[in-house]
């Protein structure tokens, strides 16, 4: 018998040693011949067998390509509304503000972002925002791109696992049974494989079924609603590759076992093990892989623990020597502001939040209908609610150990929904995200495999008693006498047979079953991404959904306030300071709005009070930082600049309004640094180009002041300030009327800018218009009552008029301002 090889020569030896031993066992010689003739006859057989296979290979080959390819197609039509959508939650900290991901090189600061964002302690999924970056920018199609690429080899990777699962769950001839032991079809001695099997086995093989119902659970399983957050969710590329790697894990594995000893095998072995590691590096979820290759291996293959790790110790050790990397990474504890039971949640509150969480996941596997983005921080603490969840969740584990004593195959699906969600369910608490439907993207795989097993099962028993209610003749048991045309006896027919004829003749009622699912999960999940077209959108569904979640009002607060919406932002930000008033996000949401009012005091209460809970929230101290500045400190402020800049040294808005404290200190050099600074990561800052050109004019800079006021107005063509300085800056080269044109503009934009109305009296004086020219010092100084200059040159204009009691009356007002004035002295002597 050859090990594993199909040696055809070999067989005629095989036939004459069986024919040798029948013939000892033979009562008569026409015996031996029929003995001799079968097992020929079965020879041949096995030699098309072979032939099968072969063909089976290459046709399943051209399914699968052709499977990924219509998959993907249809995949990416699903997902083509989310190309465009902006980032959102935390891709604004991990990818916008995340400095480490502006280049791939060095390695180790692309692949270690800043403790408490979401990629920090994932290497390589920040390693994959860098690459990005490079390729693109902050351009957001290349990252949604990414995602949806991986989605779709996800597809493709659970298409052919479940195809290998479900050939070995729903085939059970001896022949799949050797299969799953390495053997070869040369290793099945022809007197122990009987024909009627090796027949079904062909037949099996040929028509696909599995290979198609693969393909549906696959698609049907991508194309889920509840997948939208992972896929549409830039971030949640964590979810994306460490399903990627979890998958190539466990195929890996499931090809070593089946792959002859050797080099091959060991190939796998360590594609399998690489890929493990690949998966500790993306998110801490991983950490279950190994215990599922090796429940796999327990339900599939070798139902005896101790002989597995005789079979496959260094496999065993190499997944399991993962964990190192794993641990090495939580050493440094990159997320510690939101994993931990240290953060206000005890073990028992989040056990009970947990079974309420699990349930809700499953309804809406079943039910998608009410997903929401974000559920909040939350505790489930009412005993009515979370115990008819705990005693429903404990009874589907006990019917999954109960199953496992009767049929581990089936009951490997509802391990591998326990053994997914137990990390981030039991010892690795997010307590920042108690819930978060992104946890389901693996997990769903089995609640659709049983409801799809269930459903066919279903199908096929309704289905089987129509057809013996309107045919008795259908199932009736075959004569024991009947023979075909040949003359030989005909078996019975069992029950795989019977089966085989009834999903024959009701196959197009569950293709039409199968498509609307996938026609309806394609639809729902189309007009869920909707919700992804704009932060405002989508954390409106989410307050929807979650009215009492208080970072979805506080962030909806802060675009009104981007939006300079400031009565919507704070009738929104104060429901989310009373829903949770110690939440330093929200606080410092309110301190920036209050900021933007000039309630100073109550904006540095807000603020203090956010640094303190977070000392590195970047946004908390710009703002404070910029509370000083206006209050006349930039000393003060240039402390908090500084500090927010260590967090992240590349943002443009904390460089700007640096550049304006060191501005005020006279550091000219270094605040055209932060300016520059700023615009390289804003290019779009008209303020800073604004600032900079009036830098350039005061060192006589004209052509580089006037380049900088020119990009300024390009950029916004409605600035008053862009307006104003080309009208300075044409006064400054005695183009006295253009200048007016351009001042007027900038008044009619922003009647109380104060510098343009100044700037508009000097022209007029120049032209000779003295009435205007007082009437817009005067405007100035009353919009600026503190403006040494429009006092000055509006007493120096009254006194050549001969109005001498006016002109004292503004040097003295000088004075009161700048008591060390010079200037105005000397016009009193």
């Amino acid at each position: 018998m050859c090990p594993s090889e199909v040696c055809l020569p070999d067989q005629q030896s095989l036939v004459g040693k069986t024919n040798g031993t029948m013939a000892k066992k033979a009562k008569s010689r026409s015996q031996l011949k029929n003995v001799s003739k079968e097992s020929t006859y079965d020879s041949a057989d096995l030699r098309n067998e072979v032939d099968h296979q072969r063909i089976a290979a290459v046709q399943g080959w051209k399914t699968f390509l052709v499977g990924i390819a219509v998959s993907g197609v249809v995949l990416c039509a699903v997902y083509s509304n989310v190309l465009n959508s902006p980032f959102i939650f935390d891709d604004h900290n991990s990818i916008e503000e995340n400095p480490t991901v502006r280049s791939i090189f060095p390695l180790s600061q692309s692949m270690w972002a800043p403790k408490d964002l979401s990629v920090a302690g994932r290497p390589l999924v920040s390693l994959s925002f860098a690459m990005n970056y490079t390729a693109g920018g902050l351009n957001v199609f290349g990252y949604h791109l990414v995602n949806i690429l991986i989605h779709v080899c996800n597809m493709a990777l659970v298409a052919s696992l479940l195809h290998t699962v479900l050939q070995y769950t729903l085939k059970t001839s001896r022949f799949a049974q050797s299969l799953s032991r390495n053997r070869d079809a040369s290793a099945i001695s022809s007197h122990s494989l009987k024909r009627s099997e090796l027949e079904a086995y062909v037949r099996t093989w040929s028509n696909g079924r599995f290979i198609i119902l693969a393909w549906f659970l696959a698609l049907l399983w991508s194309l889920h609603p509840l997948q939208s957050e992972t896929v549409a969710y830039v971030t949640q590329r964590t979810e994306l590759m460490m399903a990627w790697a979890l998958l190539v894990t466990l195929y890996c594995s499931i090809h070593a076992w089946q792959a002859s000893a050797g080099t091959p095998r060991f190939l796998w072995q360590a594609a399998a093990i690489l890929a493990c590691a690949f998966g500790m590096l993306c998110k801490e979820s991983m950490v279950v892989t190994p215990v599922l290759v090796v429940l796999f291996d327990l339900c599939f293959h070798e139902p005896s623990l101790k002989k597995l790790f005789e079979k496959r110790t260094w496999l065993y050790l190499g997944l399991f020597a993962c964990w190192g990397i794993l641990a090495a990474i939580l050493v440094f504890n990159p997320r510690g502001q939101s994993v931990g039971f240290s953060l206000g949640y005890s073990s028992w509150d989040y056990i009970t939040t947990q079974c309420w969480a699990i349930t809700k996941y499953l309804s809406l596997s079943i039910i998608p209908i009410g997903l929401c983005g974000d559920y909040g921080v939350f505790k489930v603490q009412d005993p009515s609610v979370w115990f008819p969840c705990f005693i429903l969740l404990a009874s589907l584990a006990c019917l999954t150990l109960w199953i496992w004593f009767r049929n581990r195959r089936l009951a490997f699906w509802g391990l591998w929904f326990f053994a997914i969600l137990a990390p981030t369910s039991s010892f690795v608490p997010i307590i920042t995200e108690p819930m978060a439907e992104r946890r389901m993207y693996l997990p769903l795989i089995s609640i659709l495999v049983l409801l799809t097993f269930a459903f066919i099962q279903l199908w096929n028993w309704a289905t089987s008693s129509s057809q013996r209610n309107g045919d008795s003749s259908y199932l009736s048991p075959q004569s024991s006498g009947d023979k075909n045309l040949a003359g030989e006896r005909l078996p019975l027919q069992s029950d795989t047979q019977v089966e085989d004829r009834v999903m024959t003749n009701y196959s197009w009622g569950l293709i039409f079953v199968g498509l609307f699912a996938l026609i309806g999960c394609g639809l729902l999940t189309h007009f869920r991404n909707r919700v992804y077209a704009s932060e405002l959108t989508f954390w409106t569904e989410v307050k929807k959904i979650a009215p009492k979640n208080d970072r979805a009002l506080g962030t909806i607060a802060m675009i009104h306030f981007r939006a300079e919406r400031y009565d919507e932002a704070e009738k929104e930000m104060v429901k989310a300071f009373e829903i949770e008033p110690r939440n330093f996000l929200t606080q410092a949401f309110l301190g920036r709005l209050r900021l933007r009012q000039h309630r100073y005091q109550e904006a540095r209460e807000h603020l203090e009070f956010a640094i303190n809970a977070s000392p590195q929230y970047r946004e908390a101290l710009t703002a404070l930082g910029t509370l000083h500045w206006e209050q006349g400190d930039p000393t003060k402020a240039l402390l908090f600049f500084d500090r927010a800049l260590k967090v992240n040294p590349n943002h443009a808005l904390t460089n700007y309004v640096r550049g304006l404290a060191l501005g005020d200190l006279g550091r000219v050099d270094e605040a055209v640094a932060a300016y520059e600074k700023a615009l390289r990561e804003d290019p779009k800052m008209s303020d800073a180009h604004n600032n900079l050109g009036e830098i350039a004019m005061s060192r006589s800079q004209l052509p580089e002041a006037e380049q900088h006021f020119r990009r300024a107005l390009e950029l916004d063509p409605k600035s008053a300030i862009a307006h104003a300085n080309i009208g300075g800056l044409l006064n400054h080269r005695g183009d006295y009327t253009e200048a007016v044109e351009w001042i007027q503009k900038a008044i009619a934009i922003d009647p109380k800018k104060a510098d343009a109305h100044y700037n508009l009296a000097m022209c007029y004086e120049m032209l000779g218009r003295t009435s205007e020219a007082i009437v817009e010092y005067q405007i100035c100084t009353d919009l600026n009552p503190r403006d040494v200059g429009g006092w000055m040159d509006l007493g120096m204009l009254l006194r050549r008029q001969g109005k001498n009691t006016e002109a004292k009356n503004c040097f003295n007002k000088v004075l009161e301002i700048d008591p060390s004035f010079a200037p105005a002295h000397t016009q009193l002597q």
